[in-house]
């Protein structure tokens, strides 16, 4: 299966919404320190992904059709939300798990999404990407931040 064919067959779902369990409020950024004034926004992350992304439209990689498989059973099992869990559970889904398959077949990047909280004091963002160091149980330096 080919980049393109695969980026079809991972399309997000609709989200549902369902009956909330409970809410929290949002969280002030914690222990924000030196690393956040390096921070910026990206503001044409759309166009650089398209940019990047486009010549590599007919590229194949080896896992996406059996990954592409069993993506539509599960994104719309988890489609419903009616919480932040559900909510990141959905996204780990149809976001996160489709990224970490291209840079692993087509940049040969080895990583993994996760919470920043173990590693980085870097404030507060929901998502970090991690690359994996050579040793199995070890993480290299952070390369992307998702927030």
């Amino acid at each position: 299966m080919d980049l393109a064919g695969f980026l079809e067959a991972v399309a997000a779902p609709q989200l549902r919404k369902t009956m909330p369990r409970s809410t929290t409020g949002t969280t002030l950024p914690a222990f924000p320190r030196h690393r956040l004034s390096d921070l910026e926004g990206w503001s044409d992350i759309r166009g650089d992904i398209r940019r990047l992304l486009d010549p590599l439209m007919g590229c194949k990689g080896g896992v996406f059709r059996s990954f592409a498989d069993i993506f539509p059973r599960n994104a719309q099992r988890w489609a419903a939300c009616g919480d932040e869990a559900g909510v990141v559970r959905l996204g780990t889904h149809v976001y996160e798990q489709p990224v970490v398959q291209i840079l692993a077949a087509l940049f040969s990047i080895n990583g993994d999404f996760g919470d920043h909280r173990n590693t980085l004091n870097i404030g507060d963002p929901d998502r970090v990407f991690y690359t994996y160091a050579p040793a199995p149980h070890e993480r290299s330096v952070t390369k992307f931040l998702i927030e």
